[in-house]
């Protein structure tokens, strides 16, 4: 459906986070990256 459900900077130096994604509900999801090299998108599945 288009909608951002989430959305957060990293901290400064920091290179990896782990996204708990079990508050959403079940379905197929679009996770876009961003950084100065450029964007990446994933595909995620919740089950």
């Amino acid at each position: 459906m288009g909608q951002l459900l989430f959305q957060r900077p990293l901290l400064k130096g920091q290179e990896r986070e782990e996204i708990d994604l079990s508050r959403f509900a079940k379905g197929t999801y679009v996770v876009r990256l961003a950084s100065r090299e450029g964007v990446c998108y994933e595909r995620v599945v919740v089950q």
